[in-house]
């Protein structure tokens, strides 16, 4: 029996569907696996429809969908969402991303990557604005010497040998600015936003 399936048949006998999403998060920091339960019943059938409608296998978008509750069950202590719906959302969006690193040899990839950056912007903008803000946030966070090289690559496409010569400086230079600036970011979130990070049109939204 997958991890989730056994987690939310524990404790069945709880009735937590009148709760409100915060109060369901503070009983899942102190390991209540009723609470997991009621997310699972709360936000399955609309996180499947978005997997399914990007994978169109539905084995495969159960698979995405049952990770997507794993994670925040696994890492309980310190899980810090304001809103769950669209936490949960974007969650199984970047599990998409995750499964396309993955197939990155195959021939398709960069077509799926697209469709996938373009159902992102399609099917929410309002949650597409709000990611794209945080993420501008972690780039901002970057010492300035380390971003304006990243933003040069990410957002004018410059090469690194098209960055040190704009700026005067090796390309050895560009690719530890470049290699600290990763790691600044993996520091505050993962590959799969990374992965977006780069692929999300700049200038949309």
């Amino acid at each position: 029996m997958p991890m989730i399936c056994r987690i939310i048949t524990c404790d069945a006998r709880v009735d937590l569907s009148t709760y409100e999403d915060r109060e369901l998060l503070r009983l899942l920091a102190l390991g209540r696996e009723s609470a997991l339960r009621e997310f699972y019943h709360r936000y399955w059938d609309s996180l499947f429809t978005k997997a399914f409608n990007f994978l169109r296998f539905e084995d495969a978008a159960k698979d995405w969908v049952q990770e997507v509750f794993v994670w925040p069950w696994t890492h309980r202590a310190g899980l810090q969402v304001e809103n769950t719906n669209s936490y949960l959302h974007q969650a199984t969006r970047f599990q998409a991303l995750k499964s396309l690193r993955e197939e990155k040899a195959a021939d398709d990839f960069e077509k799926r990557l697209s469709q996938l950056t373009d159902y992102i912007l399609a099917s929410d903008t309002l949650e597409f604005k709000e990611l794209k803000t945080w993420l501008e946030g972690l780039i901002s966070a970057i010492p300035e010497d380390q971003r304006n090289i990243f933003r040069l690559h990410r957002e004018e496409s410059l090469t690194y040998s098209q960055i040190a010569e704009k700026l005067g400086i090796s390309v050895k230079t560009v690719e530890k600015k470049m290699s600290l600036s990763l790691r600044c970011l993996r520091e505050h979130t993962n590959e799969q936003m990374l992965l977006l990070l780069f692929f999300l049109p700049v200038a949309a939204g």
